[in-house]
């Protein structure tokens, strides 16, 4: 291909779609963080803007960005355990385009899209402007239809912070057992698994009584299945070890002060202390006792009655 020639037509989602497997709807994407940033997204209500810091062209650039992509992760993410969902079309809407570059190391190769806020200043010299409507590239808007080539790792950029609540989903998932794309070696997540990151955000919530996510764990939306399964997967990741019989018999049988002692067990849960949590909980007297405290601190907060994980 010669330098002329758009680097995206490499990349073309072929219409009309379904392209065998390669082209798909797109309505949706998502951005994936390890369970600190989840957590300080969640009291900040958004997710912040960061500078590009790898192998982009944009590195050089001071232009922060929120990286999603439409791509799920069947053996594992390589970027966390928590993934917030947005639908595309409300995020896209009234925006502009930019052709990034592509990766070609990663495999399959990742196409990146930059989307800013019209009148936004771009760095031109390095990103060129891209029309989904008339550009045969990776992402494409065929009437009022978007399309993405699901044969690649799509990387799509906002130049803006984005607000919790253009969310459609918040979702817990299973990182890569191997690869981190932050942490290498040294991430704890890889092997933390999706019950567990759900128990540490939902505990970091429910102790510090955030309600910026309420909407996508309460249990009314639960798509008429009968629970909402993110805040059954959240709740299970922290009521079996929060409520087992501990080493020793705790005293405690006060109901409200057990309610007190519990916040404070799922608050150490939240930070990743599991002993510490088990130890604290484990001041209340009676299985029973640190389950109703349990149920209490999540039916005062989401107006659930006796929630107890399946």
């Amino acid at each position: 291909m010669t330098s002329s020639t758009p680097e995206w037509l490499d990349f073309c989602a072929t219409l009309p779609a379904p392209d065998r497997g390669r082209v798909w709807e797109l309505d949706e994407v998502r951005t994936i963080m390890h369970v600190p940033e989840a957590q300080r997204a969640i009291e900040d209500g958004m997710i912040s803007s960061r500078l590009v810091y790898d192998e982009s062209k944009l590195n050089t650039h001071r232009l922060p960005v929120v990286w999603t992509s439409a791509n799920t992760w069947s053996e594992g993410s390589f970027y966390g355990t928590v993934e917030f969902v947005f639908p595309w079309k409300d995020l896209v809407a009234g925006k502009v385009f930019y052709w990034v570059e592509v990766i070609h190391k990663y495999s399959p190769p990742a196409y990146r899209i930059l989307v800013v806020p019209p009148g936004s200043p771009v760095p031109g010299k390095v990103v060129q402007h891209y029309d989904p409507r008339t550009d045969h590239g990776p992402i494409r808007l065929d009437g009022a239809t978007w399309y993405w080539n699901a044969a690649a790792t799509s990387e799509v950029m906002f130049a803006e912070d984005l607000s919790l609540d253009r969310l459609s989903k918040i979702g817990f998932i299973n990182h890569h057992h191997t690869i981190c794309r932050y942490g290498s070696s040294s991430c704890t997540e890889r092997k933390l698994g999706s019950f567990k990151a759900g128990g540490r955000v939902l505990a970091h919530i429910l102790a510090k009584g955030l309600h910026s996510v309420d909407e996508y764990l309460s249990p009314e939306r639960n798509h008429g299945l009968g629970m909402n399964f993110d805040l059954n997967h959240g709740v299970s990741g922290f009521w079996f070890a929060l409520t087992k019989e501990a080493d020793r018999i705790g005293t405690m049988t006060d109901p409200a002060a057990a309610v007190i002692v519990m916040r404070g067990a799922l608050a150490l849960f939240a930070m990743g202390r599991t002993d510490d949590a088990i130890a604290i909980s484990g001041s209340i007297a009676k299985k029973r006792d640190r389950e109703a405290a349990l149920k209490r601190i999540v039916s005062n907060h989401f107006g659930v009655k006796d929630l107890v994980p399946a």
